[in-house]
């Protein structure tokens, strides 16, 4: 049982890696074109935090959202925002082992901006270049702690600009990591409209 256990899990984790350099192959071949339509971002996010609370609870970590309480409608591609979110606070989490992951949404009308604060150890100057590159990983040794591809972060990057959008990345050594993510109000005009 314990053995069909690992298995299971190591193919849950192949198909993962497969389909990300299969997304990533589909960026570059075709770009990303959203399928746009009104979601209130505002309770997406929430939704979405619900389900990564009990990873958070489970390491000790505190996760908390911040947003005005009034619904935050946009129009944009609800499913890049699922994996948008997901990866950012995925990775804080992943990489904070004490402390807390902070998330927060403000919206001006024209654009919305979503942080992902952690005290993790923070990126290194050195790797913060690198960051978004396919396959990037600070660390490659066999014995190290996180587990992933490299991919994430620039099927993130690929899915913000496809929307229009930005991130940015401000980092200090152990003290930990912000990444912000500015996203218009509107999707971009080559986007579909469901």
């Amino acid at each position: 049982r314990e053995f069909a256990g690992l298995i299971a899990t190591g193919g849950e984790r192949l198909l993962d890696t497969l389909n990300s350099v299969l997304d990533l192959a589909r960026f570059d071949a075709t770009g990303f074109v959203p399928n746009v339509k009104a979601i209130d971002l505002a309770a997406k996010t929430r939704e979405l935090l619900a389900l990564l609370t009990s990873i958070a609870t489970q390491k000790g970590l505190t996760l908390t959202f911040e947003a005005h309480p009034d619904p935050l409608v946009v129009l944009t591609d609800g499913a890049a925002v699922d994996r948008i979110v997901t990866n950012l606070v995925g990775n804080a989490i992943k990489f904070t082992q004490t402390g807390s992951v902070s998330v927060r949404l403000l919206g001006d009308g024209a654009n919305v901006t979503l942080s992902v604060t952690d005290t993790g150890k923070g990126i290194t100057p050195d790797f913060r270049r690198k960051l978004f590159e396919p396959f990037a990983q600070e660390s490659t040794e066999m014995n190290r702690s996180h587990e992933g591809a490299g991919l994430g972060l620039s099927i993130t990057r690929h899915l913000i600009e496809g929307l229009g959008g930005t991130i940015t990345v401000d980092s200090v050594m152990g003290e930990g990591t912000t990444f912000t993510v500015v996203l218009p109000a509107r999707a971009p005009k080559t986007a579909r409209f469901k």
